[in-house]
């Protein structure tokens, strides 16, 4: 509880306008070090050290309050060994993402999540928090295009899919990103437009065309989909 009530007051100082940006450099600089220096004292620590900070965000019923704050923590939790990932409460990340309305945050809280279903149940997509994210989310408009939520999801899994994710792998001890964000991808195509597979594969091919990067590996990613 120590922990939490000293992690808490780093937190609030990046959180809080009264401070500048070097202020808040510095709070950060304190906050890692403090990490560091506990972690430091026997790994065995680190679920006991990740639970206490990720606790302090559930003491705020406001998580647009703590927006710089939620950015800091995506990026700390990308550096962070799979101990300290598995003890990460992946549901309270969900309601930060549907929380705030920055799309770079947003994105970036996505991104996190897929790290830790990677992290969690690397060889069981269907178990993805982002599955039941995807098909809980604003779904498909008149055209057959994914929207809102739904849409971001996605745009997401292809990014991973079809980029470079050797980063994601190599800090998780995960080979399978490409795999995993087809497949949860995959998944929630068939729950939103269930048997039909020429329904699936024009929902796909919306998606993809939103890709400005994608160009001609559109039709190879599409089959590489629905091998």
């Amino acid at each position: 509880m120590l922990n939490a009530f000293l992690f808490s007051s780093f937190l609030s100082t990046l959180s809080d306008p009264r401070f500048s940006p070097r202020e808040r450099l510095e709070a950060v600089a304190r906050l890692e070090n403090e990490i560091d220096r506990l972690a430091n004292f026997s790994t065995s620590t680190n679920d006991q050290l990740a639970r206490a900070l990720d606790q302090v965000f559930s003491w705020h019923e406001d998580y647009t309050e703590m927006i710089p704050a939620i950015d800091w923590y995506t990026d700390f939790l990308s550096g962070r060994d799979q101990d300290w990932l598995k003890a990460i409460n992946v549901d309270q990340l969900n309601r930060m993402w549907r929380a705030v309305q920055e799309p770079v945050l947003r994105e970036k809280l996505l991104r996190t999540i897929l790290l830790l279903d990677l992290v969690n149940d690397p060889l069981r997509p269907e178990n993805s928090v982002l599955l039941k994210m995807f098909i809980g989310a604003e779904g498909v408009n008149e055209s057959e295009r994914l929207v809102g939520d739904c849409n971001a999801i996605s745009q997401m899994l292809i990014q991973q899919a079809v980029g470079s994710p050797e980063t994601l792998a190599r800090e998780t001890a995960v080979r399978n990103v490409r795999f995993f964000s087809l497949r949860v991808l995959r998944l929630g195509l068939e729950a939103k437009a269930g048997d039909d597979r020429e329904r699936q594969r024009r929902m796909a091919r919306a998606v993809l065309s939103d890709i400005g990067d994608l160009g001609k590996r559109a039709p190879e990613f599409e089959n590489t989909l629905f091998a």
